[in-house]
């Protein structure tokens, strides 16, 4: 393990794997290790996009690089993401000195609000050639050996959990279903098919019920 690793990743570093650890644990740890620094150096590639193609429309943004910046410290020293912070740290630099000077003319502190307006302020004239661009950053999905064991169960608990149809819960093998409460006409809370069960019939009782009016309204119509 590196030692820009350790300073970034001290949970990870050395002395955090006894020396009695197997060669799995410290093979785990490598891997572990590699997979936060694939996640820091896309989320660093996501903040470059939005400063080269839209900074004067994320002021957020480049306050929370002001706010936050000395969590960007470390990654200016590990050589995997030099290219990266080149960017970054040129908009703190550029807006920072903008910000304090604001601050050494104020008599009073000053609030969130007016450093957002300071930076609002700066951003009209800022030029976007200043910045290193990257390509463009592209994603593709790698499917797994079998997607099906995870997307079938999965679309199959969405379907059942959306629509409202009588499911035989209790026939269900490729998930366990979780169906939402309903509240019945009684103001009872079940589901589906605990009400179907408590109703015991009930339910072909009332559309019978409900038929035998409609005939009667009819018969009163004509009769008229």
């Amino acid at each position: 393990m590196e030692k820009q690793d350790q300073e970034i990743f001290p949970e990870l570093g050395k002395d955090a794997v006894p020396s009695s650890s197997s060669s799995v644990e410290r093979e785990r740890r490598v891997l572990e290790l590699q997979l936060y620094s694939d996640f820091i150096r896309i989320v660093l590639e996501i903040i470059n996009a939005i400063l080269v193609n839209g900074l004067p429309q994320n002021p957020e943004l480049v306050y929370a690089l002001l706010h936050r910046r000395e969590v960007f410290e470390p990654f200016e020293k590990d050589s995997k993401y030099t290219d990266l912070m080149e960017n970054i740290h040129l908009v703190i630099d550029h807006f920072g000195r903008k910000v304090d000077a604001v601050v050494s003319n104020e008599n009073e502190n000053v609030t969130a609000e007016k450093v957002l307006e300071v930076i609002k302020t700066g951003s009209m004239g800022w030029r976007k050639e200043k910045l290193r661009t990257f390509p463009e950053l592209r994603f593709s999905y790698e499917e797994e050996a079998s997607p099906e064991d995870f997307f079938v169960p999965y679309v199959w608990s969405l379907i059942v959990s959306s629509l409202s149809i009588p499911w035989t819960l209790s026939a269900i093998t490729a998930f366990v279903p979780v169906m939402p409460k309903e509240v019945d006409d009684a103001g009872r809370e079940g589901s589906l098919e605990q009400q179907q069960q408590g109703d015991g019939g009930g339910g072909a009782a009332k559309s019978e019920i409900e038929m035998q009016s409609r005939t009667a309204a009819e018969n009163s119509s004509d009769a008229v």
